[in-house]
This record gives C-alpha cells, structure tokens and sequence, in this order.
C-alpha cells in the first residue's frame, strides 16, 4: 500500500495497460510470462529494510503437495536485494518477462537469503555477519527457516493463458519485524507478503482545499498530512503538497489491495490547528479492482488552538 504527495490515477493506469498490450503479442500460447513486482506497506518502527530474494517460484493449485520438479522457478541462481522502505508509491522489478506453462497457480514461494533492518531509534540488526546494507549491526535479525522453505503468498488461482502476468508483491513491513521477547539485541523477521494482480490493485486520491476558511498567519497546507489506517494497521502520516501550483493539495495512496479495506483515511492538522473539514474526518472509502476513490476535503473552520 503506497503512498505520495502527487496524484496516483496516471500511474495506476498505465500500469493497467500492461497485460492488454502484451496478450496481443502472444504467439505461443503453450507459455506465457509473469512479470514480478515489489512494493511496501511502510512502517514508523522500522525505518530502514533491505531484503534479498534468492529463489522465487511458482506451484500448482495443490500448493505444498507440489513435488520439488513440478516448481515454475521465476528467480533462480541469481538474487535481488532492494530497500523496502524506498518502496512507497513506487514498485522495484523483481522479474520482468520470465517465461511460464500456461496453467492455473495456486502459490508463489518467496525464498530469503539475507536481511536487515534499521530502527527508528538508530538501533541495526542484520541475520548475518558481514550483511551490513543497514550499517555496523547492534543486534540480531533471525530469519527462521525463511532460507529454505521461502514465505508463501498465495494468488488464489493465477491464470497464465498466453499473455503477459503482472504481479505485485505488497510486503507490509509494519508487520514483518518485531523485537524478540525480552531480548532487546534480537528482532525476528515474519515477513507479511500479498500478492494481487497489479490491474486488480487500487488506489486513493485525497485532496485539502481552504474553501472559504482563511488560515491563522504561519500556518499553509502544506503542513497538513493524511493518514491511512487499512486493516494492516500502516499509519503513515503524508505530507499534502500542491505540484502544479493550482492552491488544492494532494496526496495519493497507491497500489493497494482492495481485500485489505474498507480504508480510514484521516486529515492531520499542524500543531497549535484545531480545523474541522467537509467531508469529515476521517473518511472511509472501499475502492474496488482498478479503481482509484477519492477524497475532497474543504477546511470549513480553523482556529489556533486555547
């Protein structure tokens, strides 16, 4: 689930151009090919994760009952590293044009060779002596059994037919990372992986408007920032920004699975602001597949606050 000061709808939809375009270059329908895609739900805790992806394979409806020769390896002998948190409102390739059987897949097995993490409290722990993406490691990062049988992230029968796949990886890095009980130099990493087909992914626009309302002097709307509260629990606070000077601010969430919403989104006014808006806030929307919601928000009172 991403996120930007600018508007997402342009973004969004060339990306759904993608698939279209591809199937009508398909000339062999016994394969078709995936493309892999990575994105990040953010988090305040951890500030900084740099993950490597090794193997990356698909399985068949029947999952783990798959045998090891009947995997549809995406990655293999190679890796990918990428900083998740550089990730919001953007997507890193993973695998662009790697070519499959036509078939129905019920899994995709993600396997982690190496990671690290940096605090918010400048704290670092990395799963390996010498992994020092995140800098001098201060602790510990366990990554239990994440180098062998890989995270599973389900795709609910992804159709492969001839064309070109695009699939999106959201890996939530709000929920992937947590301090070991009582072992402050040790964090164990979980990772919370969902994949969708990214034309099936969504996406929120939100704008801030003064309206009639005139704001108290040292006070712009550029400091005011929204907040998305999917049930993923991410609450990023935005910044609103106004990139072609027309006096309304913006953001924009990207790239969200709709199965994750209903989505609060809620205006955050400067300290020392009390403000009231129409709609109010916060405001709950349910953007469907390919659609992105909006929200228009006019100041109707702003007061420093007593």
């Amino acid at each position: 689930m991403k996120f930007s000061g600018m508007k997402g709808t342009a973004i969004l939809a060339l990306l759904l151009t993608l698939p279209a375009a591809a199937c009508d270059e398909a000339t062999d329908t016994r394969f078709g090919t995936v493309d892999l895609k990575l994105t990040d739900a953010t988090s305040h805790e951890v500030v900084e994760a740099w993950v490597t992806f090794t193997d990356i394979y698909l399985q068949g409806e029947s999952g783990e009952t798959d045998p090891p020769e009947g995997r549809t390896y995406l990655l293999r002998e190679g890796s990918e590293t990428h900083e998740l948190t550089a990730l919001a409102n953007s997507v890193a390739d993973l695998v662009v044009g790697q070519e499959v059987p036509t078939g129905s897949y019920g899994q995709l097995r993600v396997v982690i060779s190496e990671a690290c993490i940096a605090t918010s409290g400048g704290s670092v722990f990395s799963s390996r002596a010498g992994f020092d993406r995140c800098g001098a490691a201060d602790g510990t990062l366990q990554i239990p059994s994440l180098q062998e049988t890989g995270v599973k992230v389900l795709l609910n029968g992804l159709q492969v037919e001839g064309g070109q796949e695009v699939l999106l990886l959201d890996f939530d890095v709000s929920q992937s990372f947590d301090m070991e009980a009582g072992m402050a130099d040790v964090w164990v990493m979980t990772p919370v992986i969902r994949g969708a087909d990214i034309g099936l992914t969504a996406g929120i626009d939100v704008t801030l408007s003064e309206g009639d309302v005139e704001l108290p002097a040292g006070y712009a709307l550029g400091d005011f920032s929204a907040t998305m509260l999917p049930t993923t629990g991410d609450d990023a606070q935005v910044a609103f920004t106004d990139d072609d000077g027309n006096g309304t601010f913006e953001v924009s969430f990207q790239f969200l699975i709709p199965g994750d919403g209903p989505f609060e989104v809620r205006l955050n006014a400067p300290e020392g602001l009390d403000v009231t808006v129409d709609p109010g806030s916060p405001a709950t929307v349910s953007p469907a597949s390919g659609e992105t919601a909006a929200i228009d928000w006019t100041l109707q009172s702003a007061t420093e606050a007593q």
